[in-house]
C-alpha cells in the first residue's frame, strides 16, 4: 500500500510526521508539500492539481489536512474521478461549521478528534456521504508529560495572516481579553506562544515583556507537555493540545468579550471559565483531579494510539 501524506499546514504536518514513523513496513510512503505553490495553494483549482496528482502515481490513498476550501475540493474530486481512497483528518477545532455541513465533493474517511466532532457531523449531509470514524490525532501519540513551572499562554489571534499577508481586521475582543491579563508575567513565569498566524507579535511582546517568547513554529505540544497550567480561549486547539497532555486550561473568554463558538462550560473539568482577569489570577494555583481521565476526555480527543488507529481503518478500506 502506497500512501500521500500532504503537508498542509503546521499541525497536520507534525500528525502525519508521527504517523508516518509508526507505519508498518507494507505501507509506503510519499510526500506532497502543499507550501511550494505559494502562500494561497489552498485556493488552487482541480486544473492545476490534476497534473501535481498525476506526477505522483502510483499511490493508493491520498490523507489531506483540509477538505473545505478549492485545494480539499480538487483532492476529493480527483479521487472520485480517479478511484483513489481520499482521508481527511481533522486538524484544530472545529468553530466555522456553516461551509463544512454541505459539501459538493466529500472525502471517502473523515478522521475526526472526539466523539462530539463526530455526533456534530453525523446530523449534516457530510455525515451521509462520508465515513466519520474517531481515531484522535498522532500529534497525540506517545506524549512525554512532564511537571514544569511555567504558564503556556497562546493568546488569540488579534489579527489574522490570510494567504501570506495581513487580513487588516482587528478582533478587538480578543484584543480587549489580551490586555485584561497584563501584568500575567509579573505573576508567574510565563511562556508565550503566538499563533502562527498572528500578525502583530510585536504589540504582544510589548504587553508582556517579561514573558518568554517562543518561535510559532516551535511544536507546541512540547511546549505544554512540559508546563503546569496552559491560558488560552475556547475556540483554541490549544485546548485540545492541553487535554492530551494532562494540563489542565484557565480560559480567557471573560464575559465581557466572550464569542466563543462554544458555550461556557463546553470543556467541563478539562477546562475552568473566568469571569474576568481577576478569576484567571485568583485559579493559577488551583488544581483539579478528574477522574477517568482517557475516558471523558475522548468527548473531546480520543486519547491512546491514533496512529494504530488509523493504520487499521487504511487496512480496511485500500
Amino acid at each position: 500500500m502506497t500512501i500521500l501524506l500532504t503537508k498542509y499546514n503546521k499541525i497536520i504536518i507534525e500528525a502525519f510526521e508521527k504517523l508516518s514513523a509508526q507505519f508498518h513496513e507494507d505501507i509506503q510512503v510519499k510526500w506532497l508539500d502543499m507550501s511550494k505553490y505559494g502562500h494561497s495553494f489552498d485556493l488552487l483549482p482541480i486544473s492545476h492539481w490534476n497534473n501535481v496528482l498525476n506526477s505522483l502515481l502510483p499511490f493508493d490513498c491520498i490523507m489531506i489536512g483540509d477538505v473545505f476550501w478549492p485545494t480539499g475540493q480538487a483532492f476529493c474530486e480527483w479521487g472520485k474521478t480517479h478511484n483513489k481512497t481520499v482521508c481527511f483528518l481533522q486538524h484544530g477545532q472545529w468553530i466555522y461549521i456553516e461551509n463544512k455541513k454541505k459539501l459538493n465533493y466529500y472525502p471517502d474517511i473523515t478522521m475526526v478528534y472526539g466523539t462530539n466532532v463526530a455526533d456534530m457531523i453525523n446530523q449534516w449531509p457530510y455525515g451521509k456521504e462520508s465515513n466519520v470514524i474517531v481515531t484522535g490525532s498522532p500529534r497525540y501519540d506517545n506524549l512525554e508529560i512532564v511537571n514544569g513551572d511555567y504558564v503556556y499562554f497562546s493568546p488569540p489571534v488579534i489579527q489574522e495572516i490570510v494567504h501570506g499577508r495581513p487580513n487588516g481586521y482587528i478582533q478587538k475582543h480578543y484584543l480587549m481579553a489580551i490586555q485584561s491579563v497584563i501584568g500575567l508575567d509579573s505573576v508567574c513565569k510565563l511562556v508565550i506562544q503566538p499563533h502562527y498566524r498572528e500578525a502583530n507579535i510585536n504589540m504582544l511582546k510589548n504587553m508582556f515583556p517579561k514573558a518568554m517568547f517562543v518561535d510559532p513554529a516551535e511544536n507546541a505540544i512540547k511546549l505544554i507537555s512540559s508546563s503546569y497550567k496552559v491560558v488560552c480561549c475556547r475556540n483554541s486547539t490549544v485546548v485540545i493540545d492541553s487535554i492530551a497532555c494532562k494540563k489542565h486550561v484557565l480560559l480567557m473568554d471573560f464575559l465581557h468579550t466572550d464569542r466563543s463558538f462554544y458555550p461556557r462550560e463546553y470543556f467541563n473539568n478539562f477546562a475552568t471559565e473566568n469571569d474576568n482577569a481577576t478569576d484567571l489570577l485568583n485559579n493559577i494555583s488551583n488544581t483539579k483531579i478528574i477522574v477517568d481521565y482517557e475516558k471523558h476526555a475522548s468527548n473531546h480527543i480520543l486519547l491512546g494510539n491514533s496512529s494504530e488507529r488509523i493504520m487499521s481503518v487504511l487496512s480496511n478500506v485500500v
